[in-house]
């Protein structure tokens, strides 16, 4: 069904549509949406690599900003529940915002559970730019690299 639905936006709607199923895709929380059909489609009508890199990457950054938000709301309820112990969550806090630019970078680029890495950084309270420059990064190049092994394939096994 969601495949479907992908699909026709992305043959009726060219690249607005790849830029609305990356958002439906990355939107999701609990159910996960398969976010890589947006570029097998996009992949077999041909569409221009970079802008399709681009706008998935965009728009499946504006989808884990309900991941962030989930964490915002997470952090204000675990705050209260942890109030005693704020020496350990400062300190736990301070690690994060030290190493999570090249964490959320490689968790987007790699095939992680990303919705994981929204929530913690939003119940950290980490700098929501930097949460979306990061993961905007790896996950373009993470769908660069996946458009380019998606020709290939299909030129290696004669598909074109």
């Amino acid at each position: 069904m969601v495949e479907a639905i992908i699909q026709n936006l992305i043959s009726n709607f060219s690249y607005l549509g790849v830029f609305l199923s990356s958002i439906i895709t990355s939107a999701s929380i609990i159910f996960p949406l398969p976010g890589q059909l947006v570029l097998v489609f996009a992949v077999l009508l041909k569409l221009n690599p970079l802008l399709t890199s681009l706008l998935t990457a965009v728009g499946s950054m504006i989808g884990e900003m309900t991941g962030y938000g989930v964490g915002l709301a997470g952090g204000k309820i675990a705050g209260k529940r942890f109030k005693g112990h704020k020496k350990l969550v400062k300190t736990i806090k301070r690690y994060y915002n030290k190493y999570a630019f090249l964490m959320i970078f490689a968790t987007a680029f790699l095939f992680f559970p990303f919705d994981l890495v929204g929530i913690i950084s939003g119940m950290s309270r980490y700098d929501v730019r930097k949460f979306l420059l990061a993961g905007f990064l790896g996950k373009f190049l993470k769908t660069l690299l996946i458009i380019y092994l998606i020709q290939n394939g299909i030129h290696l096994f004669g598909f074109a």
